[in-house]
């Protein structure tokens, strides 16, 4: 890319946000439908210090990445560890400018968890004495009359993270009430406020340990999704180089569907979903069996966490077919080793638990083509909208450089561009199977980084001083773009 051709690039990717921001705000563009919309808040947040302290992380993130991406020298393993450290109080600067820059945050976030109508797996959890209960599926029979949709659709990976992070905050009393302590010096927050608000949209009595705990998890949910950029990285560097990957990781801090969804599971469960396909691509490069057993725990894990990771497996083969060619003779095995793993985990969670996969996913399967169907979620509306809502929250500033990679030859070949290929493909699959209508801004928020990798291979070949300014200015653009859906709009649905 020519200088020339990168200034362009950058004012029109800069303008898009601008554009985009003031058509949404306009209700000129529409913000889903009426069949599923994310509601406008009445009074807008202000943008305060917080939102500042976000945009300064973004521009702190630009300069340390791309500094050392346009080195002359590529940089070694241990500077890239060194960086990748450096950038966790980064995105953690980013993800709280933005956040609190809510004032309502501290109060939303554990209401969230205890929401029957937003998630409803800390219900589970709190009402769920054994781990057998909730794996064996009998927690959702005795309560299946009530249970929120999003826990019949999911599988029990999230209601268990929970029951365990009660457990031992419930056995650690003090924790819980210096917890307390911090919230009302802090926020001016009490548990007994944390219920009041809860009241509205939980079933079940609440105490002031749920309450407490669940700040804890809300907590935990927020901080986990960060690390999002690690196995980002690694995809980056494995399919392409380690400049590759230092981009990659971050344009995945810059997406607003990252953190305008918190505290969620999607966050999460994009962290794990990008780590087993981080050790997939690791063990195709490397032929050694074990990659490929910890790359099937990977996929196993995932799709304990949302049935939507089986999405995965369409990327996870396209690799495959790119390695065909430099080790012919180490596939197969290895997808016997994968394939073990997977079966492996499963097995024992049946054996030991009750965790039948094979009765789970279709009972979850046919429960959401139910819920399409009663919601009256039109396939052929959704067919455009779910593509409108995918790009929306990927973020406009990205739009142009994405694109313009995708058609490049120079960065589109062997491993990088059969994971573009597989992660395309993924996208018009799900889109014509119909399965989900609305909410994939939040849902496909693990395909997001996998579509933007080629341009992050694009952003290490750019001339001085555009290979700078232009990360500077798409990645402060995206987060002001950030700011700007999390101040207006009310996006508290975080299954």
């Amino acid at each position: 890319m020519s200088t020339r051709a990168g200034v362009v690039l950058g004012t029109l990717s800069v303008l898009a946000a601008v554009v985009v921001a003031a058509l949404l705000r306009l209700a000129i563009l529409p913000f889903g439908s009426y069949e599923w919309a994310w509601e406008v808040r009445t009074l807008p947040c202000s943008w305060g210090t917080a939102a500042v302290l976000a945009l300064l992380g973004a521009l702190l993130l630009a300069v340390l990445v791309f500094e050392w991406v346009r080195a002359p020298r590529e940089p070694s393993r241990r500077t890239c560890t060194w960086l990748l450290l450096a950038l966790l109080p980064v995105a953690l600067l980013i993800e709280g400018g933005i956040l609190l820059n809510d004032p309502l945050y501290p109060a939303s976030a554990p209401v969230v968890v205890l929401s029957d109508v937003a998630t409803g797996y800390y219900g589970v959890a709190a009402r769920t004495p054994e781990i057998r209960t909730i794996l064996s599926g009998e927690a959702s029979q005795s309560h299946k009359d009530s249970l929120p949709d999003r826990v019949r659709t999911h599988p029990p990976g999230p209601i268990l993270l929970m029951w365990a992070v009660r457990q031992l905050a419930l056995a650690h009393a003090d924790l819980l009430a210096r917890l307390e302590a911090f919230l009302v010096r802090t926020y001016d927050l009490s548990a007994a406020d944390l219920i009041s608000l809860s009241r509205v949209a939980t079933t079940w009595q609440l105490s002031t340990a749920d309450a407490l705990v669940a700040c804890l998890i809300s907590w935990l949910l927020t901080v986990l999704s960060v690390l999002i950029f690690l196995p980002v990285y690694g995809l980056g560097a494995v399919l392409g180089n380690r400049r590759v990957g230092l981009a990659a990781a971050a344009l995945s801090l810059s997406l607003p569907a990252l953190w305008c969804f918190l505290p969620g599971i999607d966050g999460v469960g994009a962290v794990i979903a990008l780590t087993a396909l981080w050790l997939w691509a690791m063990a195709l490069r490397n032929g050694d069996w074990w990659r490929y057993a910890l790359a099937g725990l990977g996929f196993a894990v995932a799709l304990f966490w949302s049935y939507g990771y089986l999405a995965l497996g369409l990327v996870a083969l396209f690799l495959g077919w790119s390695s065909r060619e430099s080790r012919p003779a180490n596939l197969p095995a290895g997808l016997v080793y994968t394939v073990a793993a997977w079966a492996l985990f499963y097995g024992l969670l049946d054996a030991c638990f009750g965790f039948n996969l094979w009765r789970a996913l279709p009972a979850a399967l046919g429960t959401q083509r139910m819920i399409m169907l009663r919601e009256h979620r039109a396939y052929l509306t959704w067919l455009a909208l779910n593509p409108y809502a995918l790009l929306v929250f990927l973020g406009p500033a990205l739009w142009g450089g994405m694109i313009w990679a995708w058609f490049s030859r120079g960065v589109q070949h062997g491993f990088l561009a059969r994971a573009t290929q597989g992660t395309l493909l993924t996208v018009l699959l799900l889109l014509l199977m119909g399965s989900t209508r609305g909410e994939v801004e939040r849902i496909w928020v693990f395909l997001m980084p996998l579509l933007l990798l080629p341009f992050a291979a694009l952003l290490t070949r750019l001339p001085k001083p555009l290979s700078l300014w232009l990360p500077v200015a798409l990645l402060i653009a995206q987060i002001a773009f950030a700011i700007f859906l999390s101040t207006n709009f009310l996006l508290v649905s975080a299954a």
